[in-house]
């Protein structure tokens, strides 16, 4: 059972944040495209938002794995399960829309994929590595990817602390704030590998101690939890600032996303999440809208700019149409080629695993 599944709020949670980032880059296709009217849903573009609650949610959810796994006395094994079990999660569905991405570029780039975006910058894209793209920036192939590769530098912290068996929250806290540091004081520009320093991370370290105290029952009172989620939403929709990868990014969007995840799993022991099936099935897809939103949103947005008449209501009606159509397919993306992704690789786990096993 995922390490989570006990926390329906986190699940639910997880669907809400794959939404606004979903919102966030309609906003941003509609405003590239210079349709008319568009202005009216920039304030959608703090959707970005749902970045800062999938990073504490992150934190929470490895803290109650990594706390199983650090009960095994077989410290190597357990964390090179905990990998396998990492990579297998993220991998497979990344590596085939980042192919997907680059088979479509192959029609809007001149000459060879190699020669335009350069071997290291392929591998890199691949690999969660930093890298500067043919426009300078440090994006991947797969642009999402980039929060992804601060999850893959997260999840290795965590392995090493499982491995060598330390105190999860300090040496999390310790590798996390030390990297804060250099990403405050250590400019960008010296370099792709820079990027990975960067106090964004610091949302993972919340959602650990979030997970700490839930675990210790140290829970909001209900009607304090249901105040607060209102009010980070109100603070989320009222500050005119658009998200940067800063200091001022985890204090700004960070807290309030640490403090929504604790809100949520205050608000478990009241309300029967359980039975929220349309949401949670959105939650569960949520790595799925993540990554297929990418494709189909920009060809949406093309459609609205070449069909709705004009006017408010229909840009709202066909955005929402989008959006609908969208988490459509990624429910099919997650329930036909996600799952069965994991269920094969889960049944062929590396020998040594398996070697391991037997001799328990």
């Amino acid at each position: 059972m995922n390490a989570s599944a006990r926390y329906y709020g986190i699940q639910i949670l997880r669907g809400v944040a794959a939404v606004l980032v979903l919102f966030h880059h309609q906003v941003v296709a509609l405003r590239d495209l210079r349709i008319p009217g568009a202005e009216h849903f920039f304030f959608l573009l703090r959707g970005a938002f749902g970045v800062d609650i999938f990073f504490p949610v992150s934190g929470f959810v490895m803290f109650l794995t990594a706390s199983a796994a650090l009960r095994r006395t077989d410290s190597v094994n357990a964390a090179a399960e905990f990998t396998w079990r990492r990579l297998i999660r993220i991998l497979p569905l990344y590596w085939i829309f980042t192919t997907l991405k680059l088979a479509a570029d192959r029609f809007t780039v001149s000459g060879s994929l190699v020669a335009h975006f350069g071997l290291w910058y392929i591998a890199a894209s691949y690999l969660f590595l930093p890298a500067y793209n043919p426009h300078g920036q440090v994006l991947p192939i797969l642009p999402v990817g980039w929060t992804l590769a601060y999850e893959a530098m997260f999840y290795l912290v965590v392995a090493l602390c499982i491995r060598w068996r330390a105190p999860l929250l300090t040496w999390c806290a310790l590798a996390i704030g030390v990297s804060s540091l250099i990403g405050i004081y250590i400019p960008h520009a010296w370099g792709a590998l820079t990027w990975m320093a960067n106090p964004i991370e610091l949302e993972f370290l919340g959602g650990l101690f979030l997970a700490a105290l839930c675990q210790r029952k140290i829970l909001l009172p209900s009607p304090l939890a249901v105040l607060i989620i209102i009010s980070c939403v109100l603070w989320i929709a009222s500050i005119p600032w658009e998200a940067e990868e800063s200091l001022l990014r985890a204090a700004l969007w960070g807290i309030p996303g640490c403090l929504l995840l604790w809100s949520f799993t205050s608000l478990e022991r009241g309300l029967n999440l359980s039975k929220r099936r349309l949401l949670l099935l959105l939650g569960d897809a949520s790595y799925s809208l993540y990554l297929v939103h990418l494709f189909i949103v920009p060809l949406t947005a093309r459609l609205v700019a070449r069909l709705h008449p004009g006017g408010l209501i229909s840009l709202t009606l066909a955005q929402l149409a989008g959006a609908m159509g969208t988490i459509g397919v990624a429910i099919l993306v997650h329930t036909r080629i996600e799952l069965p992704l994991m269920s094969f690789f889960l049944g062929r786990v590396p020998w040594s695993l398996r070697v391991a096993e037997e001799r328990s």
